[in-house]
């Protein structure tokens, strides 16, 4: 009996801390301007605090072996329900131009620990665009993709006890450590 409410008060103990949620993302670029028509590709992850809202970009240009950590400021998380019982968490992004980005997700609840759930998006949509202006040539750039919930990174960031600031450490230090560079 001792065992179990051991382990009980060790679950409830670790559910009060705050969880990190870690999604995989891939991005397709359009960007117009300047004479020139370019198209990119994004990978990396969104890491989330569930108790700061504070979040961060970890984005992979594979092409280039490089990747940078990106750190919005200028954004908003709602949850939106549709009235039937169904909710979803939508990131709102402005741009530094005339856009922004929106990402939005079905709320379902996602394993992020050991006898831990929480009610998150297992995947979001996201697409927006910007119009800018950049040493006097106008600019428009088309974003879309999709993020991916992250099982074994967001269990790994609860199972050691990682802190936001760990969990971006712990991506950069991987990436880092299979050739990339950071920028």
């Amino acid at each position: 009996m001792k065992i179990i409410l051991s382990l009980l008060l060790a679950a409830c103990a670790f559910n009060a801390s705050a969880e990190i949620i870690v999604w995989k993302y891939a991005e397709k670029i359009s960007k117009i301007g300047g004479g020139l028509s370019v198209k990119t590709s994004l990978t990396g992850y969104l890491v989330f605090d569930t108790a700061t809202a504070d979040l961060a970009f970890v984005q992979v240009e594979k092409v280039r072996g490089r990747f940078h950590v990106a750190f919005p400021d200028n954004y908003t998380i709602k949850t939106v329900s549709n009235g039937l019982g169904v909710s979803n968490t939508v990131f709102a992004f402005k741009s530094t131009g005339l856009g922004g980005y929106i990402a939005k997700g079905k709320n379902v609840p996602v394993e992020i620990g050991i006898l831990n759930t929480f009610n998150a998006p297992k995947s979001l949509t996201f697409n927006g665009g910007d119009s800018y202006d950049r040493n006097g040539e106008n600019f428009v750039e088309e974003s879309k993709g999709k993020l991916t919930f992250d099982k074994t990174r967001t269990q790994a960031a609860q199972f050691n006890s990682r802190d936001f600031e760990q969990t971006i450490e712990d991506l950069r230090a991987g990436l880092v450590e299979i050739g990339y560079q950071q920028e």
